[in-house]
């Protein structure tokens, strides 16, 4: 369903991870603009920049940046 959050606002992680059951400190947020990057840090997410994606990190500080997918599937073992 939609949970009439939209991005930066972290609602919508909140509602996913509470349903999911997970804590916010194991839940990454993949993404490759500065509001995904600022909805995951205002819901308590850990964060990856995709700098092959659209948008840009702005200010925003992820936890990590991948550079390419294969990269990203290395954090993921």
């Amino acid at each position: 369903g939609n949970s009439g959050f939209l991005k930066p606002h972290p609602g919508m992680f909140r509602d996913i991870m509470k349903c999911a059951g997970v804590p916010a400190g194991r839940t990454w947020v993949i993404g490759d603009g500065r509001t995904d990057l600022e909805a995951a840090r205002r819901a308590g997410a850990r964060s990856v920049f995709l700098t092959y994606g659209l948008g840009n990190m702005g200010d925003e500080k992820p936890d990590r940046i991948c550079m390419s997918f294969w990269e990203l599937l290395d954090l993921f073992p």
